[in-house]
């Protein structure tokens, strides 16, 4: 037989009070320090600033009363250690009076001394919520860390200030993990110090330094090739728009076909830039195959490089200059191949005429010696 309502009502109400009390949430609910002394909480660890007054907000939280009064009077607390009771004369960093009714919260903020977190490093303070008679309810203790604003924590070169509420870490010297401290990052060479590649050309900031480009440019030289191909995949310089030094910017050289690297690609005794100047071919030491070298034609031969016969009697400048084309191609330096040898070139090689003078001394004396001969 199920009983009467009115009993299952009276057991529910009688639970609740027996049973409930103890599930009612009181005491010190909720607390932090806040206002300008709050610095910034990170991974659960509170900092403030050392030296400010500091606020602790607190939420407090009323148990259910024993007898049938409406309010009852309450004090919140903060000290340096946890009283279990406290009287008048007791002092305290901070304290407030309340009036509150059964199973009611409130919200309310202490400014404690401006020395009371002073000393950097960790600290403390307790939050005691505080009875009429002076017994201790319930309290919290507020665990934080004390920076100076002035400070370096992490020694990366910037205060604490300025990296409390700011893109980096103040806790990390080197905040994208770079190679880069924060501080030189920011102060000195304007790059990102949250992103290892600032310019985001594929090479990290420290990198990019090292070999002399510029992080916040995705092609240091302005040549037309991005510093990442010119350090990882071409031997040219990054920081130099002409790495040869040729006239020619490295861009226009690899549209040529020509080396970058070297100002005379072909070797010929021309750079790379003057024979286009000229018309000739700075990859072809000899542009119209007659057997000089574009820059013997122009330097030592005063004949047209572009053309093989400059003069047109049907005799080629490299066979009237004793050079005619070898079959068997260059020498590889711009020079005829050994096998075209002539007088000429012994003469250019320089080794004939000490030996025929060698030879003509030796004659006169000889000569001289039949003369004076007795």
């Amino acid at each position: 037989m199920n009983p009467p309502r009115a009993v299952v009502l009276l057991l529910a109400l009688a639970i609740a009070l027996s049973g409930g009390a103890g599930a009612v949430d009181a005491g010190v609910l909720e607390t932090a320090v806040t206002g300008p002394a709050a610095a910034t909480t990170v991974d659960g660890t509170q900092y403030v600033w050392a030296g400010e007054a500091p606020d602790v907000t607190t939420t407090v939280a009323t148990p259910v009363f024993e007898d049938e009064r409406d309010y009852r009077h309450y004090s919140v607390r903060v000290t340096e250690t946890r009283d279990e009771h406290v009287g008048p004369g007791d002092e305290a960093l901070a304290s407030k009076s309340i009036v509150l009714r059964e199973v009611d919260e409130q919200s309310l903020t202490l400014t404690l001394p401006d020395d009371a977190l002073d000393e950097p490093g960790p600290d403390s303070v307790v939050v005691g919520f505080y009875d009429a008679t002076g017994a201790l309810i319930d309290s919290s203790e507020v665990t934080v860390t004390v920076l100076r604003k002035t400070s370096d924590r992490d020694g990366d070169g910037l205060q604490n200030s300025q990296e409390i509420g700011g893109p980096t870490d103040f806790r990390d010297p080197d905040t994208d993990e770079d190679g880069l401290e924060d501080g030189p990052e920011v102060t000195k060479f304007g790059t990102d110090p949250t992103q290892k590649d600032t310019d985001g050309d594929g090479i990290d900031d420290a990198r990019e330094l090292r070999v002399g480009s510029d992080p916040t440019e995705v092609d240091t030289d302005g040549d037309g090739l991005d510093d990442r191909r010119e350090i990882e995949e071409l031997p040219t310089d990054p920081a130099l728009a002409d790495t040869d030094g040729d006239g020619l910017d490295d861009r226009r050289e690899l549209d040529l076909g020509t080396d970058p690297t070297e100002p005379d690609t072909d070797d010929d005794g021309l750079k790379d830039a003057q024979e286009l100047e000229l018309g000739t071919d700075p990859t072809d030491p000899d542009t119209d195959g007659d057997g000089l070298p574009d820059g013997w034609e122009l330097e030592r031969f005063g004949t047209d490089p572009l053309t093989a016969d400059t003069d047109g009697d049907g005799v080629t400048d490299g066979q009237a200059a004793g050079h005619p084309p070898a079959a068997s191609g260059e020498s590889g330096d711009g020079q005829p191949a050994a096998s075209n040898w002539s007088f000429p070139d012994s003469l250019e090689s320089g080794w004939v005429v000490p030996v025929t003078g060698l030879v003509g001394a030796i004659a006169i004396r000889r000569v001289f010696e039949w003369a004076t001969f007795r």
